[in-house]
């Protein structure tokens, strides 16, 4: 009878653990997006720091899957951005001097993952509409690292989402052609990749302010003497249909 008393108190004593287990686990969720992802706090902050408040609200199984093994904490993400509506942005000594462009303001931002194989974000942020809709373009250059794979691009808007319309990869870095929607506002433009530690990791995104076509906008070759110190054109046709924004960069 004891025995049985006994175990009766083990049985009762794991439920309760469990329970309270799995109550401590559901208090801890934050947020959950549409596609039943969930979030911790901690989660939430993390991917506003990699990439912007609400980019959580569209994640997929798939997007999180890319973070896996990754600490996801905001404190340990580093960033840098430059807003275009400025006269100048200044990082760690270094001045950004912003061209006189046609477009309304955006905000390009580099972010930096730590890890083995550090994750990397750009993200472009339209504050108004641009008004020209033609093949905009992100990428990167890459010195002293390399990539793992290639970039997964995402243009979002009130619309709805597209992908990029061609990406060009070559041995020291990569640039996607993304046509801007032909309406719609709040314009966000997202590039995720992994590198290896090591090197410098340069961002650029260029708005075309002038209409080319998606072959023009293809024809650059990756160089630091670039627009944004990423994209370098010999034709300057067409370099001259870009808004010539800064680029920024951080250390992998």
């Amino acid at each position: 009878m004891k025995k049985i008393i006994n175990i009766s108190l083990l049985i009762l004593t794991i439920f309760l653990v469990s329970t309270q287990s799995v109550k401590a686990a559901v208090e801890d969720i934050y947020y959950t997006n549409d596609n039943g992802i969930s979030f911790t706090k901690q989660e939430y902050d993390y991917f506003s720091a990699m990439y912007y408040d609400g980019y959580q609200k569209n994640m997929t199984a798939s997007d999180m899957a890319k973070f896996n093994g990754y600490e996801l904490n905001p404190d340990l993400v580093e960033s840098v951005e430059v807003d275009d509506s400025k006269d100048y942005f200044k990082n760690g000594g270094f001045s950004l001097m912003a061209t006189s462009v046609e477009t309304t303001a955006k905000i390009l931002k580099i972010s930096k993952g730590t890890g083995d194989f550090p994750i990397i974000t750009i993200n472009v942020i339209w504050k108004g509409s641009p008004k020209v809709r033609s093949y905009d373009l992100i990428g990167a250059m890459l010195a002293g690292t390399s990539s793992l794979g290639s970039p997964a691009t995402t243009l979002r808007y009130t619309g709805g989402g597209i992908t990029p319309s061609a990406l060009k990869e070559v041995s020291n870095g990569f640039g996607a052609s993304i046509k801007l929607p032909s309406s719609g506002t709040g314009i966000i433009v997202s590039q995720t990749f992994s590198v290896y530690k090591g090197g410098r990791v340069y961002a650029s995104y260029q708005h075309a302010k002038k209409s080319l076509t998606l072959n023009n906008s293809q024809s650059f070759t990756i160089n630091a003497s670039g627009l944004g110190g990423v994209f370098f054109f010999n034709n300057s046709s067409i370099r001259d249909k870009y808004d010539a924004m800064e680029g920024v960069y951080v250390s992998v």
